[in-house]
């Protein structure tokens, strides 16, 4: 019954359509699109479908425009073609697997639709991520037999682009007889787009060899596959074209320009395409700031920001993100404050891309309590959410047990509201785990990662491996790189990395032969593990071989060696490392400069820091720190003051490190009122809160004065708990001045804070000696002993032809041990006709007087500058250092050596640096 009413239907409502339309005025797709909506109003959707299962086309022929389907040759000889109107109104309504069904009932059916429709579901699966959906629509085109025009080909090509499918879209590319320039630019949209940049510029060459004339969206296109350096000139060409085909004006061609040049690393061609713009849009600006901050132009992009809200244009949430993710360190948190304030007056917020940047921002900034406040406030929250707060807390300057279970409490919650972790955030967990030696919590993520599949993913077995190594758990770390399979470089480096930390050299050896290849980086940590070990010979063996299997050094490699130069005192060997930086383009790297002052100043040169700070261009506040901090070491406090004076001058703010190394210098030098004003302006004119350490160096100050009392009672001021550093400070004034009551109460605060530090019972034993309580003395060593506590060795060295010299007290080992004490023995019949009387306060053992003077002669830096009396031209300087305080007698001593061997000595101890010279020393006997 229904199969012969509905035709009747049919031609009811197509007369009633004719009748209330000029069908003459409309093209043929328009008519059908009216046709369907009437009939839907009409009759409803189900009754379409019902036609389709119970009526012939033969029937229907001669209702539906030509346009509206397709024939397989047969004419009119049964059910061989349909109208897809349907199909399309399905789509259009957001119904597309019932517009996918239809298509399948059509195939069952006999029947074709035309090519449009299929190109119509094939976008709308696009749109809706429906991957699966469209390539079985395109396998049923194929069966089919449906010509790939150049509307179907277009949208498939786009359709696999969108999945990174770039295969399938050049075999549909290659199967389309005809192009146009939509097809020609969405293929080069699919190279860019997944990173195929040769492909893409060959495929625009072909495009313009077939006389076919670019437009705008091949410009966007092309213009995307220039994201690196190396393709920079290819870029240029792209522009050269653009400005021939006066398309330079265009907003968006510009504003593609701007980020190309930006990735090619050409930043200041990217300022001036943007400053050619007569037209620019909110995209324009935020493109110029993107790339000014990505290039860490930070005072650039901020100003632009100022400049594009004076000219109107409204930030987006873009904009914001892009300035948000400049401000990465804790000197750029004011900034990312004032960047919130500006969110917040426009509401975004609640933008949760806008969210996730804030929070992000406020933990790299070290402020992660203000990123929790933001966090907490989100009324939604996607994974990107919660893996920025749990990252948050991984960072390394949160290492209290709080954190640890903090990211662990996240983690549980996130799973409770649904949301379930992904790659990033299990990174950031193990990262956490990492950080804090949460060895346990570590074992449990990766139990929780096998059990899900996780676990063979490169990067998180990489994780873990690093994870176990840091926790100490080397045998599981060496199970996880057994486990590894095709390990990559990056693996490999992973695992050298592990033994370099733990000092296992002959392990790292190994591990670096085996190597199946090696990158600067490798060859940097080997370097690295050497000069942590102190053996500056192997570090330059390694800088050799490096360079003879043709690695160029970086700055990593430089910056190394010339901390390894100057912890070793190799003066020498760091003028050669200078000299490579000059060589290699690096001197003017602000890192490698900062290291070469730290170099310099570490092994004595001063002056020569300084010249080296004066010639930087661009000078960062951790460059005025490292000057800041060789003046100090120097005594140089004056220096240290005017320089800070001179800093605050330039407008280059002060960090807590800074006011570190300002105290500390005043202290050296005994300028306390000037290191007292700088501790009230850190508090008052730079709105900082002292830390501990600032605390530590006021007492240091005092106490280096002789005002014990006073520092005393600053400690007892202090509105936090002092910590050993401070008591520590007053403990070294208190043997300084011989205090032996306030010592004994400074010693007694810092053993019920850490019971085993060695340092304040040999501190406290040594003042007892020198006050002659050798019972005292006896009693606390014999303490050390019961609770198997070891004194730091004392050690000086001196490099000689490039090689470094290490004694102890009492050395016998030294290979001319027997010329260097008879070289002590003449030295010290001359000092003592020149006066010099042995000071045997300094022998901290009870023995007579020829014991002790013996002890005397043969101190470790004694010891060094007998050697390079030895072996030094006449009339050079002598440079030794102490890795501890250089004692009393001593520093007597080389007074007068100085002055009867006509010698320069530079001394560096563990507080500062020392010049003998004609009798006197720079410290003015105050260190």
């Amino acid at each position: 019954m229904l199969s012969r009413l509905l035709p009747n239907a049919l031609h009811a409502g197509l007369k009633q359509y004719e009748i209330d339309s000029d069908c003459s005025a409309e093209t043929s797709n328009e008519r059908s699109w009216r046709f369907y909506d009437f009939y839907d109003r009409r009759f409803g959707l189900r009754r379409w479908k019902q036609v389709l299962q119970n009526y012939h086309v033969g029937a229907m022929t001669s209702i539906v425009y030509n346009d509206g389907f397709a024939s397989t040759g047969k004419e009119l000889d049964g059910p061989t073609s349909v109208s897809g109107g349907e199909v399309w109104r399905l789509c259009k309504a957001g119904r597309l697997r019932e517009a996918i069904q239809l298509l399948g009932i059509i195939k069952q059916r006999g029947l074709l639709v035309n090519s449009n429709t299929y190109g119509c579901v094939i976008e709308h699966c696009a749109k809706a991520r429906r991957f699966e959906d469209g390539k079985m629509v395109h396998k049923q085109l194929d069966e089919l037999g449906v010509e790939i025009d150049i509307y179907l080909g277009n949208s498939l090509i786009n359709f696999y682009s969108k999945f990174e499918d770039v295969a399938s879209a050049e075999q549909v590319f290659r199967r389309m007889t005809l192009r146009d320039v939509v097809t020609w630019s969405s293929m080069i949209a699919a190279y860019a787009g997944n990173n195929h940049p040769a492909k893409a510029f060959d495929t625009f060459e072909r495009m313009t060899d077939a006389n076919i004339e670019p437009n705008r969206i091949t410009f966007l296109s092309i213009l995307k596959a220039c994201n690196n350096y190396s393709i920079l000139e290819k870029g240029r060409k792209i522009h050269t074209i653009v400005k021939a085909m006066g398309m330079e004006t265009d907003v968006a061609v510009a504003t593609a320009l701007i980020t190309m040049y930006s990735k090619c690393g050409e930043i200041s061609v990217a300022c001036e395409v943007f400053h050619k713009m007569t037209e620019r849009n909110v995209v324009s600006w935020t493109a110029i700031i993107q790339a000014n901050a990505q290039h860490r132009k930070l005072n650039e992009a901020f100003e632009l920001y100022e400049q594009m809200l004076q000219a109107g244009i409204s930030p987006n949430a873009v904009t914001f993100v892009s300035l948000l993710n400049s401000c990465n360190t804790p000197e750029a948190l004011n900034r990312g404050r004032r960047i919130h304030s500006h969110i917040s007056e426009r509401g975004l917020e609640t933008d949760m891309i806008v969210a996730n940047a804030l929070i992000t921002m406020y933990c790299k900034c070290n402020s992660v309590q203000e990123a929790r406040e933001i966090f907490d406030r989100m009324s939604k929250r996607d994974v990107i959410s919660w893996s920025a707060m749990i990252a948050g807390y991984a960072q390394s300057g949160y290492k209290d047990k709080e954190s640890i279970d903090e990211v662990f409490q996240l983690l549980e919650r996130m799973r409770r509201e649904g949301v379930f972790p992904n790659k990033v955030t299990f990174m950031s967990i193990l990262r956490a785990c990492t950080a804090h030696g949460a060895l346990e919590q570590g074992r449990q993520i990766h139990a929780e990662l096998s059990k899900v599949g996780f676990e063979l993913d490169r990067s998180l077995q990489t994780a873990i491996f690093n994870m176990y190594a840091k926790c100490g758990s080397i045998y599981e770390a060496e199970q996880v790189f057994s486990k590894m399979a095709n390990k990559n470089v990056v693996a490999w480096t992973s695992f050298l990395s592990m033994y370099i930390k733990c000092g296992d050299l002959s392990s790292a050896e190994k591990v670096f032969s085996e190597m199946p290849t090696r990158n600067v980086v490798s060859w940097n940590l080997m370097i690295a593990g050497y000069a942590q070990n102190g053996d500056i010979v192997k570090v330059f063996e390694l800088l050799s071989s490096m360079k003879a299997e043709g690695f160029q050094p970086d700055r990593v490699t430089v910056i190394t060696i010339l901390e390894a130069c100057g912890a070793l005192a190799g003066l020498e060997r760091g003028k050669l490392v200078h000299a490579e930086a000059v060589k290699l383009g690096l001197e003017s790297d602000t890192v490698v400069a900062t290291s070469l002052i730290g170099m310099y100043s570490k092994c004595g040169q001063v002056a020569e820091a300084r010249t080296v700070f004066d010639k930087m261009s661009n000078r960062d506040t951790v460059a005025w720190n490292a000057m800041l901090a060789g003046y100090g070491q120097h005594g140089d406090g004056l220096e240290a003051v005017d320089l800070f004076k001179r800093m605050l001058k330039e407008r280059v703010s002060p960090n807590e490190i800074t006011l570190t190394a300002v105290i500390s210098a005043c202290s050296r030098a005994g300028l306390v009122q000037e290191g007292r004003e700088i501790f009230r302006m850190m508090q008052e004119d730079f709105k900082m809160t002292p830390r501990k350490q600032h605390y530590g160096c006021m007492v240091d100050l005092l106490g280096r004065a002789g005002r014990l009392q006073e520092a005393e009672e600053f400690i007892q001021s202090m509105p936090c708990e002092p910590d050993i550093s401070v008591w520590h400070a007053l403990l070294g004034a208190c043997k300084s001045h011989n205090n032996v009551q306030l010592a004994e109460r400074a010693a007694h605060h810092i053993l019920e804070l850490e019971p085993s530090y060695a340092s304040v019972y040999i501190t406290l034993s040594n003042i007892y000696a020198q006050a002659g309580r050798w019972d005292d003395s006896t009693k606390v060593r014999r303490v050390m002993d019961d609770r198997g506590l070891k004194k730091d060795r004392g050690e000086s060295s001196i490099e000689i032809d490039g090689r470094i010299h290490t004694f102890v007290a009492e050395d016998c080992a030294h290979p001319e041990i027997d010329a260097i004490h008879a070289e002590l023995e003449t030295l010290t019949k001359e000092m003592k006709e020149a006066g010099y009387t042995p000071d045997m306060r300094f022998v901290l053992h009870d023995v007579d007087d020829v014991q002790k003077e013996k002890a005397l002669c043969h101190h470790s830096e004694k010891l060094a500058i007998a050697y390079g009396l030895l072996k030094t031209p006449s009339g050079t300087p002598i440079r030794i250092m102490k890795n501890l305080r250089v004692c009393g007698d001593c520093h007597t001593a080389t007074k007068f050596i100085s002055k009867i061997r006509k010698r320069e000595i530079v001394a560096r101890d563990a507080n500062r640096f020392h010049y003998f010279n004609n009798g006197t020393c720079s410290c003015g006997d105050f260190w």
